[in-house]
């Protein structure tokens, strides 16, 4: 993950505008499935574009979407919960997950990364008759 829950958890207290220490004890598990969740979010994207792991992980706006990404999860989450009473149009403009489809990926040194390749699809592959035998049907 590109945070840690500890940097994550005071987020969402800055989204609240309140302090860790007095956030519900039901907001533990909120903010640590929401987290994951986005992380799992980006990963997912990325890698279907055909990103490497490594290249997702040395992306140097993975914390900013991480962070976006798990604030609209907690909220949706919190919300359902009956934790929070933040409304659909709020929280809105965290839902980053779209971009994720077409952001450019670069390192924090600058370079960017390209996909590694063709993105894997399912039930899909490459068409080679290479060690294929041939034989002519015959009836009898």
């Amino acid at each position: 993950m590109f945070l840690t829950d500890i940097a994550f958890r005071q987020t969402i207290a800055d989204v609240l505008k309140t302090d860790v220490s007095k956030m519900a004890p039901g907001w533990d598990r909120v903010c640590q499935d929401a987290h994951e969740t986005a992380y799992k979010d980006i990963r997912r994207a990325l890698l279907a574009r055909g990103f490497s792991a490594a290249a997702i992980d040395a992306w140097d706006s993975g914390e900013e979407f991480e962070r976006d990404i798990g604030v609209w999860w907690a909220m949706n989450k919190a919300r359902a919960a009956g934790l929070c009473k933040i409304t659909t149009e709020d929280i809105q403009p965290f839902d980053r997950r779209e971009e994720l489809k077409t952001v450019f990926v670069e390192t924090s040194a600058g370079v960017p990364q390209l996909p590694s390749g063709t993105p894997p699809a399912i039930a899909a592959g490459r068409f080679d008759t290479t060690n294929d035998t041939w034989t002519r049907e015959t009836r009898v």
